[in-house]
């Protein structure tokens, strides 16, 4: 588990309402550098909300979220990627007028910190895009406009990626491809958050999980150790 003081994410008594739902009640974890955390539970277990949270796309109803030792509620998601926090969607969002060479140099322009740019071209290889550098957007399949969202991230150089069930539609070998990518930036130092639904695939890469239900954590630890764990089965599978 992370250690407090080597986090670079806390998240710390996290509350989000929709009118009188709670989808997010009280969550906390925090996340260190070159670590990778599974957030796993039902439909509609706040999963995918908590990324919104924090990326900015919803500002928080209470609790705080700290990056880097500093508050980053409801800051504009264009701020937080230049802090250091970006995030792939579950549904692809690219340019669709732009070819996929565009779209990760509006990406590295204008989400990218100050100094240095990415290595775009390096990036479309290590993505398998090097062949598509030029076409549209629009024309890739679904699993190369999911290549092209990961790419968008990528390109501004993240801190803290946030991957939000990336490996729905991918076949097998692209399964095992994007797993041996993710881990390889965990091991330069990025912190990984990742919502998924396939469990062995969050198995290649996380190094913990949180199970949550109902905007709650309910379960923390390995996944194997979640797989055991009586409360876990029960919201997953339900009583005997």
């Amino acid at each position: 588990m992370a250690r407090e003081k080597t986090a670079l994410l806390r998240v710390e008594g996290l509350v989000k309402r929709f009118g009188g739902f709670r989808a997010l009640d009280r969550l906390s974890f925090q996340l260190a550098r070159g670590e990778a955390l599974g957030l796993v539970g039902p439909n509609g277990s706040g999963k995918t909300t908590c990324i919104n949270v924090i990326t900015g796309v919803y500002r928080p109803d209470g609790g705080t979220v700290l990056f880097e030792d500093r508050s980053a509620n409801g800051l504009a998601p264009h701020l937080l990627a230049r802090r250091g926090i970006n995030r792939t969607f579950q549904s692809p969002r690219p340019f669709a007028s732009l070819t996929v060479r565009e779209n990760l140099e509006v990406a590295a322009a204008h989400g990218g910190p100050d100094g240095p740019r990415s290595d775009l071209q390096a990036l479309l290889a290590w993505l398998d895009l090097d062949a598509v550098g030029e076409r549209l957007a629009a024309h890739l399949t679904s699993a190369q406009q999911k290549m092209l969202d990961l790419g968008r991230a990528l390109a501004t150089a993240p801190k803290l990626l946030l991957v939000d069930e990336l490996a729905a539609g991918l076949t097998p070998a692209e399964l095992e491809r994007v797993a041996r990518r993710l881990r390889s930036l965990v091991e330069q130092g990025v912190a990984l958050l990742v919502v998924e639904h396939l469990l062995g695939f969050l198995d290649r890469l996380a190094d913990r999980v949180i199970v949550m239900n109902a905007g709650r954590e309910i379960f923390q630890g390995t996944l194997k150790a979640a797989a055991r764990d009586p409360l876990v089965r029960e919201v997953f599978l339900g009583r005997a």
